[in-house]
């Protein structure tokens, strides 16, 4: 992963550049790590050859997974690194965009005033 310092204060600012076939997750959670990062935000676009996503079913109490082996845009990828007992983690949200549009209803997903039911 390439990555570069570009602004220093008040607060730091870098740009990271993954590697192909690297995983996005495990360098952005390194790189924090590595850094000495405390809680930091996280704001990124571009795109992944394959990923794999989720989104959490309340009901199971666990991460219902949708891997994707083709070409996708991250059309935006925030949220936060958060400090915990294995030092600083990547925790991120993630709106990706196939061309075959097969993903759109996991990217649909929300909760609705704490019903549980996806929103349509």
């Amino acid at each position: 992963m390439k990555w570069q310092q570009v602004e220093a204060s008040p607060g730091s600012v870098y740009v990271l550049v993954p590697a192909p076939r690297e995983d996005a997750l495990a360098e952005i959670t390194g790189f924090a790590r590595e850094q000495g990062l405390g809680a930091s935000q996280v704001t990124a676009v571009g795109a992944f050859s394959r990923a794999v996503v989720g989104w959490s079913d309340r009901t199971a109490k666990d991460y219902r997974r949708i891997g994707v082996d083709e070409q996708c845009e991250i059309l935006s990828l925030l949220r936060d690194i958060a400090v915990g007992e294995d030092g600083p983690t990547a925790h991120l949200h993630a709106a990706p965009y196939w061309a075959c549009r097969t993903a759109r209803r996991a990217a649909a997903i929300c909760w609705r005033a704490g019903c549980g039911r996806p929103w349509r």
